[in-house]
């Protein structure tokens, strides 16, 4: 049986466990993951052997890669992990976005600084909420909802985390109104 598998890392990337497609009893591939101590769990199986905080580690990495949305973290604006999903919208491969400035996702310079004049607000307010036209790999614009918050109010530009919605189909149905 052919298997795949990835490594999870930290945003420091540091490995804390490996995750596996394996073929189920029924032939299909079904995802497990291996704690970095080698032990085997499936994702929602709480196991006695686990310590609390590894368990609400593996249960957020498996609500990270199985969001419906885009998810990234991001440091002085450089991303530093994101979900396959966030991956997919913008059209990237796995882990190629990784450690690249944000600015690969925005058309121009001047969207890309626009965006970057209202990370001093976070201190205050802790969201930013914003429809800009990005653009994909291919080079294709296309327009999404982002929603990002800062871990450290007095730290804004430091670490972010951002969710992101393609919403392009909506944007072109309104403009068809």
């Amino acid at each position: 049986a052919n298997q795949s598998s990835r490594l999870l890392k930290d945003e420091r990337g540091r490995a804390f466990g490996e995750e596996a497609d394996v073929p189920s009893k029924a032939g299909s591939a079904e995802s497990v993951v291996a704690e970095a101590t080698g032990r085997r769990a499936a994702p929602f199986e709480f196991s006695p052997a686990r310590s609390e905080s590894e368990h609400s580690l593996l249960e957020y990495q498996v609500i990270f890669e199985n969001a419906i949305v885009g998810i990234c973290s991001m440091r002085n604006r450089l991303i530093l992990r994101c979900n396959r999903r966030f991956e997919e919208i913008f059209g990237y491969g796995s882990g190629e976005l990784y450690n690249r400035s944000v600015r690969t996702l925005y058309p121009t310079q001047e969207a890309f600084d626009r965006v970057g004049k209202v990370y001093p607000s976070f201190a205050k307010l802790n969201q930013y909420v914003h429809e800009p036209q990005l653009v994909r790999k291919d080079g294709k614009l296309i327009w999404c909802i982002v929603s990002g918050r800062v871990l450290d109010r007095r730290q804004p530009e430091r670490d972010s985390v951002w969710v992101v919605q393609d919403i392009t189909e909506r944007k072109l149905a309104e403009d068809g109104l």
